[in-house]
């Protein structure tokens, strides 16, 4: 159950950045999409990916594992 929240949340993270054109990267700090373009969509793919993974890692712990 953690894990499903915690996909739900970096997509929505996800969602809310890309609508801000900013994105907080680790080690880089603020990324504006204007300054480092491919930087930004980096680090909006990696959360949008990694919502994704856990989402579907969830999904099969719960439906799949004995």
């Amino acid at each position: 159950m953690i894990l499903l929240l915690a996909g739900i949340a970096l997509i929505a993270l996800g969602v809310v950045y890309t609508c801000m054109g900013r994105v907080y990267a680790r080690f880089h700090g603020w990324t504006s999409r204007a300054d480092d373009p491919k930087g930004y969509w980096t680090a909006v793919a990696s959360y949008f990916v990694g919502g994704a993974v856990l989402i579907a890692y969830a999904i099969y712990r719960k439906w799949f594992s004995n």
